[in-house]
């Protein structure tokens, strides 16, 4: 009798270790929530850089220019009192569209301008007597690189993204205006035009162009930064968000965009593209992006997420 009451005691002793054991067990492992349906759907962002960032001067074979240490351009809203003067005496005004630069020096005073017409033209006052010329840029380079990338983890299947980058360097010489004091001067224009291309089912559905011409004077400043960016898409290919913008950091320039697709049906795939350009004052330009797409709920670019 005694040794039955000691097998039991001895059983239930076990019994009582092993629901220690399995509820210490528990508490040490990771309570991992469960993933949400964006988690679920949308795919790890494939990012899309230049290699390295680029001087546009070496890759397109050209010497580099010289830093002018003379007088020094200024921005509009930095001389705008003088460069109003100045085109009062010439009675300009009404053509022009944007003003790049204001230049003083001893004897001669320049302002260059875009005019109505998207032309450049320069105005030179040379000891009081004010003309006006027309400034074409003379282009002295240009090249486009492409590249592919596939998006093996897309949650979307047959899918891929490309993207090209596009260069034109410009020389803008004031030589064209009849200066004698900025003769030798010139400024430059880089235009980058980055192309990211939504390829669904081996077919080119729809590309972003990040497009901006940054307007230097080598080695001092930035005078201006164009943004033309703009998107393209199929048929049953709708555009559900769209911006871009300019900034400047130092001596760089930057034209940043974004934009949202979705294809027009049922449960539609979506593809995002997030885009940035650059230059700085030596030429030296970067890039990149980042893409993702998922599969949404309802019905196109009403479909949600």
């Amino acid at each position: 009798m005694n040794g039955k009451i000691g097998m039991r005691a001895l059983s239930v002793l076990l019994a009582v270790m092993l629901v220690g054991v399995m509820m210490a067990m528990a508490m040490a492992m990771p309570i991992v929530p469960a993933a949400s349906t964006e988690e679920q759907t949308r795919t790890n962002p494939l990012l899309q850089n230049q290699e390295t960032e680029k001087n546009i001067y070496t890759m397109l074979g050209i010497e580099q220019p010289s830093r002018d240490e003379g007088p020094q351009w200024q921005r509009y809203n930095e001389a705008r009192g003088r460069v109003d003067d100045l085109i009062r005496g010439s009675e300009s005004r009404e053509s022009i569209r944007e003003i790049i630069g204001y230049l003083e020096g001893l004897r001669e005073r320049v302002v260059l301008y875009y005019g109505m017409d998207g032309n450049i033209y320069g105005l030179l006052d040379s000891q009081g007597k004010v003309s006006k010329s027309r400034v074409d840029p003379v282009v002295i380079g240009s090249k486009t690189e492409y590249f592919e990338d596939s998006c093996k983890d897309c949650s979307v299947g047959n899918q891929s993204s490309n993207y090209s980058v596009s260069y034109e360097l410009s020389r803008i010489d004031l030589s064209a205006l009849g200066s004698e004091e900025f003769g030798a001067r010139s400024i430059y224009d880089a235009q980058v035009t980055r192309t990211d291309s939504w390829i669904y089912l081996s077919i080119t559905r729809a590309t972003l162009y990040t497009k901006g011409t940054f307007t230097y004077d080598y080695g001092n400043r930035i005078l201006g930064i164009s943004d033309n960016t703009y998107t393209s898409q199929g048929i049953n290919f709708d555009r559900c968000e769209f911006g871009h913008s300019v900034r400047e950091t130092g001596y760089t320039g930057y034209v940043e965009s974004n934009v949202i697709w979705a294809y027009l049906t049922l449960s539609p795939p979506k593809h995002s593209v997030d885009a940035w350009i650059s230059c700085d004052i030596y030429g030296s330009t970067d890039g990149s992006s980042s893409t993702s797409d998922w599969v949404s709920i309802g019905v196109g670019c009403q479909s949600v997420p």
